[in-house]
């Protein structure tokens, strides 16, 4: 399955989630005008001041089934975002020279990886999985030197040397430009991407796509 038809994939469970989620909060209402005599308060007497959390049905606990839906729903979301990020990262639609080195290496690689020099292809694959393996805050994407390590191990089958791996950050690094930056954490390297300069990197990547897509004209 190609990353477009995943993400359609997963739009749709998404949309179907958030479908649930609206008909179970519907139901709840309904539940909580209709049937109160089945409704059990735990932890408070009082039903104009429960949380939805102390709230029970016939022996369910309301609350925790809205709150795993949306946790579900959360996750979609997440997922989502991190596919279409994913995609950007390793965007093949516009022109090469419209793109980052390291995109252009990643593109490479897919398709002809033996012009390439070993480090080359394992900058590649470290591209390829950074956003799927990354550590996520709330203004950045890390990547630590563990994690390089791991994605390397997984690709090609042996655990690469530490002067292997610190090259290879330092070539992600210096392929990415702007976008990536390497920093030393405790005494380890780690590669970044700052979250609203990725943002700014995609919104100029969808306007190249938009204006290198040949016009398409409606058949009369």
């Amino acid at each position: 399955m190609s990353q477009s038809d995943h993400i359609e994939a997963l739009e749709q469970r998404l949309t179907e989630l958030e479908t649930n989620y609206e008909q179970e909060r519907n139901q709840r209402q309904q539940l909580e005008t209709f049937v109160t005599s089945l409704l059990e308060l735990r932890g408070t007497d009082d039903p104009t001041d429960a949380d939805l959390e102390q709230i029970w049905l016939a022996g369910h606990p309301i609350g925790a089934m809205v709150d795993r839906r949306q946790r579900e729903v959360q996750t979609l979301r997440d997922d989502l975002e991190e596919q279409r990020a994913n995609e950007q990262l390793t965007q093949t639609e516009i022109p090469a020279e419209q793109t980052l080195p390291i995109q252009q290496i990643t593109r490479t690689y897919q398709v002809d990886p033996d012009v390439l020099s070993a480090n080359e292809r394992r900058a590649a694959i470290v591209w390829s999985h950074f956003l799927d393996t990354c550590e996520r805050t709330p203004s950045k994407f890390v990547l630590p030197s563990s994690s390089v390590r791991d994605i390397l191990a997984t690709e090609e089958d042996s655990r690469p040397h530490n002067e292997t791996v610190r090259r290879v950050i330092a070539l992600v690094d210096d392929l990415g430009e702007t976008l990536v930056e390497e920093l030393t954490r405790n005494d380890r390297k780690t590669l970044v991407i700052d979250r609203e300069r990725f943002q700014e990197f995609s919104d100029e990547l969808q306007a190249t796509i938009e204006t290198t897509q040949p016009h398409q004209e409606v058949a009369e």
